[in-house]
């Protein structure tokens, strides 16, 4: 088990593959931490996140992510990417690029101009049940199937509720599993902080503190 403060960088663990399922509530925000903190990483690796979104077709399939993930990784190599995607483009006569086999082409090609690339992929069960299995099985073969001479060189984080089609679709991935009794710690201590900022600001007694502090904390439910 794991807590919210004990999840870091997706450096610190040491896998290429991680799934991490968590409750519902906040596991946007985990998701977050865990972008800010890999990016702020010596390294400077390239890191590419997206947060999935029930019923928003800009935001709920694989094609949307690729799509980010290709416009996100030009800046780090215009001069070798552009011209690649303005040949592709041309040869697609698509006016948006929509053609799965092409996007899932120019993904993996691009991909593997970098050296050191971090993805996270949030809200992955927001997704409908077929473009689950297919964002899990495309980024797990992309992972999986690195030379054994650059087993790092893609590292991908999975954020998702625990349900049924998270435990098929990433059976055999590592897992980090978060319950709300795991994160009772980080709630005691942000209830405190913020009671007791309430009480300098109002003035209010210690008991006062002690009971706002408590009521966060009951109200959490992990």
């Amino acid at each position: 088990m794991a807590s919210l403060a004990q999840v870091g960088t997706m450096e610190d663990l040491q896998l290429r593959i991680v799934q991490l399922l968590t409750l519902q509530a906040g596991k946007t925000v985990l998701a977050s931490l865990v972008v800010e903190e890999t990016q702020k990483l010596g390294t400077k690796p390239v890191v590419l996140y997206f947060f999935c979104r029930s019923g928003d077709s800009e935001r709920d399939n694989f094609v949307s992510i690729a799509r980010t993930f290709l416009a996100n990784l030009l800046p780090f190599s215009s001069d070798i990417l552009l011209p690649y995607y303005h040949d592709s483009y041309l040869g697609s006569r698509e006016a948006i690029l929509s053609s799965q086999s092409t996007i899932e082409m120019l993904l993996k090609l691009s991909l593997q101009n970098f050296a050191d690339v971090y993805i996270i992929l949030d809200g992955v069960d927001e997704c409908p049940r077929k473009e689950r299995e297919t964002i899990s099985s495309w980024f797990r073969n992309l992972v999986e199937s690195l030379p054994q001479s650059s087993p790092m060189q893609i590292r991908c984080l999975f954020v998702s509720q625990d349900d049924g089609p998270a435990r098929r679709d990433f059976a055999g991935v590592s897992t980090i599993k978060i319950q709300s009794q795991d994160n009772q710690h980080d709630i005691e201590q942000f209830s405190t902080k913020w009671a007791s900022e309430i009480q300098r600001k109002f003035d209010v007694s210690d008991e006062k503190r002690r009971s706002i502090a408590s009521r966060i904390v009951k109200s959490a439910g992990g």
